[in-house]
């Protein structure tokens, strides 16, 4: 599959990943004091097609409104990233896909103990604050089931995770809930920046 992703950072951020390409710190289970994930796991998130829109407007309404303190520190502004994903498709997890959605909520269910510890250990942030409050642990449910899955079917290796989504974003209308289709991208090489 190839499919163009959108990406929203600030103009200093974009100048360094064209430099020096897209990194992140991956996710150790176990570790105390990591970041909190974000509601598709640990990876590169960007903004796909929804709702008659590329990627392009939300990625730009998601970072002048959630990277708004940023701008205005760096003295610097929004920019966006056009990205070429190449992803094969079986390696893809798709969480609007109802029998993995049943299986990944099934695996919560089980393993919520082991959740719970790991959920402690994450350091203290706004997000976890957030996510706590509403009793909404999605991304590390997934990075958790993604790395139990790899672990034990040594054929399986995730790229990417996929899903409608919702941002709270009051300027994009909502379908069904939802205002975005976004991917995260675990294999920074399935990356080509366009522009």
């Amino acid at each position: 599959m190839e499919v163009v992703g959108w990406y929203g950072t600030t103009k200093y951020a974009k100048n360094k990943i064209e430099k020096e390409g897209f990194r992140y710190v991956k996710y150790k289970p176990g570790i105390s004091q990591q970041r909190y994930l974000n509601d598709l796991g640990n990876g590169i998130y960007f903004f796909l097609p929804f709702n008659n829109d590329t990627g392009e407007k939300i990625a730009l309404v998601y970072v002048t409104s959630y990277k708004d303190r940023i701008l205005q520190k760096k003295q610097t502004s929004p920019a966006l990233l056009k990205c070429l994903l190449t992803l094969n498709d079986s390696q893809i997890l798709d969480l609007d896909d109802k029998k993995i959605r049943l299986l990944i909520e099934e695996f919560a269910k089980k393993f919520k103990d082991v959740l719970d510890k790991e959920l402690d250990s994450i350091a203290d942030s706004g997000a976890k604050n957030r996510a706590l409050k509403q009793k909404q642990n999605f991304g590390l449910i997934i990075e958790l089931f993604i790395q139990l899955v790899e672990t034990y079917r040594q054929d399986t290796k995730y790229q990417a995770v996929i899903s409608t989504t919702y941002t709270d974003l009051p300027q994009l209308p909502r379908i069904d809930g939802k205002n975005g289709k976004e991917i995260c991208i675990r294999k920074s090489d399935t990356i080509t920046i366009i522009n």
